[in-house]
């Protein structure tokens, strides 16, 4: 999959999550305060919207689960974003609040829409293999996360829609 492709989508796709968080389309949290504290739900989201929508045959998507520790205990970040095809990271949620910090995080790094095959943010975060997962679509994840993620889903989906973004 080409690069041009996933920024696009991934763009339109964080614009239709904004648009439904303008409108207080989400009721309850995190996405009521999006994007903070969204990034565990939203790469799911985001990787089931590049399986709907690229042009290719086919396309991986594998959520990667990170962990930062500035100064020991004091300040531990943890971070959720996709890894497209094993080579592109896409983050459509590195902007939340906690990453706001001129002193622990470069501002230049904390970006609303990164897509890359490398980030001085991203790599700052020790990966936990247990907590990565290969994306196989929103059906997979079990019945009672499914509905709770359809719904986002079809939100967010709906607003990309009636916006023409």
């Amino acid at each position: 999959m080409e690069i041009r492709e996933i920024k696009y989508l991934a763009s339109r796709f964080r614009r239709g999550i904004e648009i439904a968080h303008e409108n207080r389309l989400f009721q309850k949290q995190p996405f009521s305060d999006f994007p903070n504290a969204c990034c565990g739900d939203t790469p799911e989201l985001l990787a089931q919207y590049l399986m709907d929508n690229v042009s290719e045959q086919s396309i991986s998507c594998r959520c990667v689960y990170g962990t930062y520790r500035y100064d020991g205990f004091e300040n531990i970040f943890g971070h959720s974003w996709l890894v497209v095809d094993d080579l592109y990271i896409v983050d459509i949620t590195a902007d939340q609040r906690q990453f706001k910090n001129d002193r622990i995080f470069p501002q230049d790094a904390v970006q609303p829409c990164y897509v890359g095959t490398s980030s001085d943010f991203h790599s700052r975060f020790e990966i936990e293999p247990l907590q990565c997962r290969q994306f196989y679509g929103l059906r997979n994840l079990g019945e009672c996360s499914y509905q709770r993620m359809k719904e986002l889903y079809d939100v967010i989906l709906d607003c990309i829609g009636k916006n023409k973004l």
